[in-house]
């Protein structure tokens, strides 16, 4: 990074850098005099750095200094490279007590005032970021005094490995985060030449992204420079069609279209969009809406994106509706914040566009109405889906050209997911399968990327997880190749979905690592909401059942917050509990907060578990309350399911859950149903929301029911085998105490 200096005056910010004790930025060391000369030592302090305060285990931290050349003796290595970075913090006047032992590993602990550069700027950058969102550009301008650091040298010089790349990688994003929100705040204060300064160093910094050429753009015309911004513009396109085969994003365009006009004013930072600056009529107001709008979605801060929509929508009102194509637009960005937000008007505003688009023999707009219903609002989250949102797909996919290329093949995956969800496995894979062709033909590697990920959602569902494996590692290849933090935590979080789906209990808690170390710089609250979900699951398998209840509520909160369905917040709470619960033997708790999901109002095949699962824990629980209402429950649960066969819910976790149930039941004919529904699953997890259970240990209480004890052993010892690798030691206990009483 040090060939970028030249774009950048230093020397201008009056400000001065706060001092920092630790230096993450060229080679890792503690200032004043606290050098580190041995390799293994700079990671180690790296590692406890990022950030401090917390605690990494022994093991992890190995990992980061010898990756997969560990020593036999690793243990005393390591008590070796601490004593180093010990030295070194005494050297400083931090003393040794700065790197704790604490429990199974170690951690940095800083006094106050003493701080890290990597994790000062990462502050910056999201200090500066609030507050352009928040109209302050005085406030985000003074941020760009951690830009001098920056640049100046290689975030940790001279170390290699997957976790200094990853760690890089971050660090290089909030440099970009950070040039990026200085230089709208430029823009806002009319200094042109520091914006376009900035927009040349986010160009070196990440030359495929698109953020650095539009600030140079901007900041281009706004100092007169009009033929100038379009050679920039120009460079971007070439450089995005030579490497990715790609057209540049519908923002950049915009923005280019308005240097073709004769009002040529560029739209600046989402906070610049106030009253005044739409003075200069509804076009500039419509050119400056779309611009700042777009910027806000893409960057995910839907509140922003619904105020810029929103004021420029009052102006086109206010005209009389001047242009009904462009207010379309305006509406569907308007429409989908608002539903992001779970606000129930977004959903009806996208649906009037859309019937409007569709009546006006408009297809563009009906894509991308129908579009804002999916892309952004729910995440990995299915439940809004529903047969007339599906059908709603399938008509726009039927009315756009077969040449837009990319809004078919995403109407095309969302169709995947919507049939699959819907319980339609065979018209899911097969939507698919055909959107990864139509993926791969584009040689679009963002939209790729994106439908990789609905691919991959879909034959997760299925039940294919040799096919989905070569997804992941497709996915992986293509995050990896053009820095995508985000599709490397998804990858991350597939990973450990696959491990648990196999019986694999290794390294369970280092992908959950890697995945947090990915999501580090994307401020994202529904990865939080995911991994809290995750560590909630380690904490059952391993036994630990408090952390694990603790886990599940602070998760509950998170999704919550974000605003996701209750009934789906809800719904992935009692099953982590019902787990929790039955270890305990207090399953019978949980039967008031199950009640209200035996509801027609729900999708069916939710209802209809949740019945099935009101039946499990009432007979479990209670020792047999209703058996009749079980019985139907039950019955309605396995009609489902082999209706159905294996969907987006995943069945066969909540049918091996209901063995206990049939076999209190005590017939035999519901015995032999389930135990054939489940036949197909022995050897492995019943996997639901991350949560594991030997399938041998449903079977085996099944085979008892039938009668043979001699097939209900065998079945108990391979689940024990299974929670064994797992390392599920309550469900060894279940398995062989079970086991024992046949």
């Amino acid at each position: 990074m040090s060939d970028v200096m030249d774009v950048l005056d230093i020397t201008a910010t009056p400000a001065r850098v706060p001092a920092a004790a630790v230096r993450l930025f060229g080679v890792p060391r503690i200032d004043p005099g606290g050098e580190i000369t041995g390799r293994r030592a700079q990671l180690c302090l790296a590692k406890l750095a990022s950030p401090p305060g917390r605690i990494v285990p022994r093991d992890r931290l190995a990992d980061v200094i010898w990756e997969d050349r560990l020593p036999k003796s690793w243990q005393a290595a390591l008590r070796n490279v601490i004593a180093e970075v010990r030295a070194a913090c005494t050297a400083a006047g931090l003393g040794p007590a700065a790197v704790e032992s604490a429990g199974t590993g170690y951690r940095l602990s800083l006094p106050t005032g003493v701080g890290v550069d990597v994790e000062e700027l990462t502050a910056a950058a999201t200090r500066a970021e609030d507050a352009v969102r928040a109209g302050d550009p005085t406030t985000a301008a003074a941020s760009g005094v951690h830009l001098g650091a920056a640049t100046r040298d290689v975030p940790l010089a001279g170390l290699d490995g997957d976790w200094v790349e990853r760690t890089r990688r971050a660090t290089v994003e909030a440099v970009t985060r950070l040039a990026l929100a200085v230089g709208e705040a430029s823009l806002a204060l009319d200094d042109v030449r520091r914006a376009e300064e900035l927009g040349r160093l986010l160009v070196r910094l990440a030359p495929l992204r698109e953020d650095g050429y539009r600030l140079q753009m901007r900041a281009l015309l706004e100092s007169g420079n009009r033929a100038e911004a379009l050679r920039v513009y120009e460079a971007c396109r070439a450089l995005l069609a030579e490497e990715l085969g790609t057209a540049p994003s519908e923002s950049t365009r915009a923005l280019m279209t308005s240097l073709l006009s004769d009002e040529h004013e560029t739209p600046r930072a989402p906070a610049a969009l106030t009253p005044a600056a739409t003075g200069g009529g509804w076009r500039r107001a419509l050119r400056y809406g779309l611009a700042a709008a777009r910027t806000s979605w893409e960057a995910r801060v839907y509140e922003d994106t619904a105020a810029m929509a929103r004021r420029a929508l009052d102006v086109l009102a206010a005209a009389g509706d001047p242009d009904p194509a462009g207010r379309r637009d305006l509406q569907i960005l308007y429409g989908g914040a608002l539903r992001v937000l779970g606000d129930p008007a977004g959903t009806e505003l996208l649906h009037r566009v859309w019937e409007e688009a569709r009546e006006t023999g408009d297809p563009d707009r009906m894509a991308d109405a129908a579009l804002a219903f999916s892309e952004e609002a729910t995440g990995s989250d299915e439940s809004h889906l529903d047969d007339d949102l599906v059908g709603l797909f399938q008509e726009t996919y039927d009315a756009v050209w077969p040449g837009e290329m990319q809004r078919r093949t995403r109407l095309l995956g969302h169709i995947a997911v919507g049939r699959t969800w819907l319980a339609d496995g065979f018209g899911g894979r097969r939507a698919a399968r055909n959107a990864l062709v139509l993926a791969r033909s584009a040689e679009d590697p963002a939209l790729l990327m994106s439908v990789l990920t609905t691919a991959r959602r879909t034959l997760t569902g299925a039940g294919l997880p040799l096919e989905q494996a070569g997804l992941e590692d497709e996915l992986e290849g293509l995050a990896e190749r053009f820095d995508d933090p985000s599709a490397l935590t998804r990858v991350a979080l597939w990973r450990f979905l696959t491990r648990m789906e196999s019986g694999d209990g290794a390294g369970l808690e280092g992908l959950l690592e890697t995945a947090a170390e990915h999501a580090s710089g994307l401020r994202s609250a529904r990865v939080q909401h995911q991994l809290a979900y995750s560590r909630a699951a380690v904490a059952v398998l391993h036994g630990d059942l408090a952390a694990a209840e603790a886990l599940t509520e602070e998760a509950t909160a998170s999704g919550h917050a974000l605003g996701l369905p209750t009934f789906f917040v809800e719904g992935i709470r009692l099953v982590l509990l019902a787990t929790v619960r039955e270890h305990q033997g207090r399953l019978s708790e949980l039967a008031p907060a199950l009640t209200p999901f035996d509801s027609p109002a729900l999708p069916e095949h939710h209802a209809v578990a949740a019945r099935a699962e009101l039946a499990r824990v009432l007979t479990e629980g209670a020792g047999g309350t209703d058996l009749q209402q079980a019985a139907q429950a039950v019955d309605g649960y396995l009609d489902l399911y082999t209706r159905s066969g294996p969907t987006m819910v995943n069945p066969v976790a909540q049918a091996a859950g209901l063995a206990g149930t049939v076999a209190r039941l005590g017939e035999e004919a519901r015995a032999r149903r389930l135990y054939d529904l489940l036949s197909a699953h022995a050897g492995t997890g019943a996997v639901y929301t991350h949560l594991a259970r030997p399938v041998d240990h449903a079977l085996g209480l099944l085979a008892g029911a039938l009668g043979d004890n001699a097939l209900a052993a065998d079945h108990f010892a391979t689940g024990a085998r299974f929670a064994r690798r797992l390392g599920a030691p309550l469900w060894v206990e279940r398995c062989e105490r079970d086991a024992a009483a046949l």
